[in-house]
């Protein structure tokens, strides 16, 4: 991705930054690795986990954890999801979640559901290569 001979010229506890991650590289990060976890991963990841070694240990206890299965009623999800809020210390990991929550507010404050776009792909959901497509075939330049 950012032209390294090879991973060992990657360290474990540098920074992506030092690495010369920018956001478009930390996009494509969260993207190729929440599309190997199969589970949702922070937008942030690269900032909230700056080092491989950080999101390795992040990616270790997301795989880890058994997905949830629904137990009951929305109201009954809220209590169990607060009391796994107030159990978390992770300071990092309770910004993710108060980002997340956010975008999970507006989205019901909203009166109606966004609209897909014309070509059916959810914004939220593509990759960034796909993303880019996107923005070429609106603005014609390729």
């Amino acid at each position: 991705m950012l032209g390294h001979g090879s991973p060992d010229a990657i360290g474990a506890h540098q920074a992506f930054k030092e690495m010369g991650f920018d956001s478009l590289a930390a996009v494509e990060l969260y993207d190729r690795l929440g599309a190997l976890a199969g589970r949702p991963l922070p937008s942030t990841l690269v900032f909230n986990f700056p080092t491989p070694a950080r999101i390795a240990g992040r990616l270790a206890t997301v795989l880890a954890a058994p997905a949830a299965p629904a137990t009951g009623s929305a109201e009954d999800e809220i209590a169990r999801f607060e009391a796994a809020v107030q159990a978390t210390s992770d300071g990092s990991e309770r910004q993710m979640i108060a980002d997340r929550l956010e975008k999970i507010i507006s989205t019901l404050r909203q009166s109606t559901p966004s609209a897909p776009s014309a070509s059916g792909e959810d914004i939220d959901t593509v990759s960034v290569d796909r993303l880019l497509d996107i923005i070429d075939e609106e603005f014609e330049t390729t």
